[in-house]
């Protein structure tokens, strides 16, 4: 938490993965050193993209409130790329929230439908899952990985298309709204920034970008093309077109 309102350390990124066969860390070390850190008051923040990863992530969430109940630790899952309803349902027991990136289905979509395990393919990125669940997500680029450009994750978010314009997962998607919450109000929440940033409001820092359409009346299909105008830093305009 310490910094400023530009720049902040957040919470303790934690990183699982199975690229050697089997996750690491084990779990029983993941239990470990998510106990202590949680029971210091800390964040965490699981790096996690398969099923095995996720799982555990909640597994180790849970583990942690029982051992030391923290009201309110916002712990978070980052991309939660496989989400079948069982994994779904066991973030949300767990307590946890997600911070996933819409924008792979865009720039990665034809190898997702090329390569992917068609069984799989319906609960990637499971955004209407976790929205009828009841889970807080929030979205990102993932920059350098694919572009920062919140306009392309929203389009991505809500029709599921590719690059090529093919659909993947049609029904996980989400609408205009609930998107832009995830680039916006849930992005600060997923910081504990919400005081003071994620919606124009009386009181919040005047951090906002003005755009060249209302993504709220367009055309679906237009949303990808919507472009910012004008960039306010701390109520002081620091870019324009």
């Amino acid at each position: 938490g310490s910094g400023d309102d530009v720049l902040r350390i957040g919470g303790v990124k934690i990183m699982l993965t199975l690229t050697t066969g089997c996750l690491y860390p084990s779990l029983e070390n993941l239990k470990q050193v998510a106990v202590g850190l949680h029971s210091r008051g800390l964040q965490l923040v699981f790096h996690a993209v398969e099923r095995e990863a996720i799982e555990a992530a909640a597994l180790v969430i849970a583990e942690a409130q029982r051992v030391v109940s923290r009201g309110n630790a916002r712990h978070r899952i980052e991309h939660c790329s496989e989400g079948w309803p069982e994994v779904v349902e066991l973030i949300r027991s767990s307590g946890a929230m997600v911070v996933t990136q819409p924008s792979f289905i865009y720039y990665n979509g034809e190898k997702y439908i090329s390569h992917v395990d068609q069984e799989l393919q319906p609960h990637l990125y499971p955004l209407a899952a976790l929205t009828d669940c009841g889970i807080i997500w929030a979205a990102g680029s993932d920059a350098p990985v694919t572009f920062p450009d919140p306009m392309t994750d929203i389009f991505s978010a809500v029709t599921r298309k590719t690059q090529a314009g093919q659909v993947l997962s049609v029904n996980n998607g989400v609408t205009v709204m609930d998107a832009m919450k995830a680039w916006t109000l849930s992005a600060a929440y997923s910081c504990f920034r919400e005081d003071v940033l994620g919606t124009i409001t009386a009181g919040k820092l005047a951090d906002l970008v003005l755009l060249d359409k209302d993504p709220l009346t367009i055309p679906t299909e237009e949303l990808k093309k919507v472009k910012v105008i004008m960039t306010i830093l701390g109520g002081r305009v620091v870019w324009e077109s």
